[in-house]
């Protein structure tokens, strides 16, 4: 499949500023979205429901691309005892810019006995693209969180590098606040792409996370695990698990993530993981 890279000609001025907040909670034993306020374009599909009876959400931009001077803005809050999955119905794309950044940004607060399952597909860096994504997750003591970030610069299936651009990274996790990781990947430069140090000219790198996630169940995904290979890899962390891709196809990062995620989720959820319908139309 081709991919369009325009530069619209309404790079130049302000850009399309979109926001999108979410409430969820409890009723009767079901997870409801109680209160949604947005602006601009960003909206969701209406709440569906998995036979396990987990919310899905799916999250739609209209545009289907960002530009230089294009922010989106998430916030989602999930009260006590409620269990969302939020994805999206294709991949996130940053177009070519003229020098100014598209930004994207979400934020999600995780209530005590609540379940948030962060599964966005990939974000995409067109050659050129100045993207700037920062996720932020607040997480009560008792809240369980499962994640990932697989990011695409270029498009190596069509053999179009991402020879020059900029990407701004930034991942924050807290729980009851206190950090339990802040990593930040910025990408500017070539010997970012190509160095030992670097992205080792690998166009794709991906991150899972998962908390709370106890050392024996760490350990039996470890030595049972059948899918790790040379570019994946785990580790714990005060029971924060990351585990890291980095290769050549985002295809390949999301079925070793949900190979991971199928494995974690009756632990962390009590429930077998749903794949989203979106996912297979």
């Amino acid at each position: 499949m081709c991919f369009p890279n325009p530069i619209p000609s309404g790079d130049s001025n302000k850009g399309w500023h979109a926001s999108l907040s979410l409430s969820l909670e409890n009723k009767e034993g079901k997870t409801i979205l109680s209160k949604t306020e947005r602006k601009g374009p960003l909206t969701i599909q209406q709440p569906l429901y998995a036979e396990d009876g987990t919310c899905h959400i799916y999250l739609l931009h209209p545009p289907g691309g960002l530009v230089g001077g294009d922010v989106l803005d998430l916030a989602v809050y999930a009260g006590e005892n409620t269990h969302a999955l939020l994805t999206t119905p294709g991949a996130a794309k940053f177009y070519r810019s003229r020098g100014r950044q598209a930004v994207q940004a979400q934020t999600l607060t995780v209530g005590n006995g609540s379940v948030i399952e962060w599964f966005p597909q990939e974000t995409i860096l067109f050659e050129g693209a100045m993207g700037s994504l920062a996720t932020t997750v607040h997480l009560a003591p008792k809240a369980r969180f499962m994640g990932w970030e697989i990011l695409c610069l270029g498009l190596p299936a069509l053999k179009k590098p991402f020879a020059y651009g900029q990407l701004k990274s930034t991942v924050t996790l807290f729980n009851d606040a206190t950090p339990l990781l802040f990593e930040k990947l910025k990408v500017e430069r070539k010997k970012d792409l190509a160095g030992p140090a670097g992205l080792r000219n690998q166009p794709v790198t991906a991150t899972f996370w998962a908390y709370p996630v106890q050392e024996q169940l760490f350990s039996q995904i470890q030595n049972n695990a059948p899918f790790f290979k040379e570019n994946f890899g785990m580790t714990l962390m005060d029971n924060l698990l990351v585990a890291r891709y980095l290769g050549d196809h985002p295809g390949q990062a999301k079925e070793r993530f949900e190979t991971l995620r199928q494995t974690l989720a009756p632990e962390l959820t009590g429930r077998q993981a749903a794949v989203p319908r979106i996912w297979t139309t």
